[in-house]
């Protein structure tokens, strides 16, 4: 059950982070400036946000799946 909760949890995290201004001001970025312009195009930060989508979807896909196989034992 952890792991389905925390592909739920993460996928969130990963839809919601881009959208926010930690994503901008963060320590990535001070220590290393040349990724500045890879980690604000709008592409890079729609994949991410794809990624949490695919995330979340393994996430309920998986409880789903667990609660059938239950209710056929």
């Amino acid at each position: 059950m952890f792991w389905r909760i925390a592909h739920i949890s993460v996928g969130v995290i990963v839809v919601w982070l881009p959208q926010t201004g930690a994503w901008e001001n963060n320590m990535a970025l001070w220590y290393w400036p040349q990724i500045e312009p890879v980690m604000l195009n709008p592409f890079f930060k729609g994949a991410v946000i794809g990624l949490g989508i695919v995330n979340i979807l393994i996430g309920i896909h998986d409880v789903i799946q667990a609660c059938f196989a239950s209710q056929r034992l």
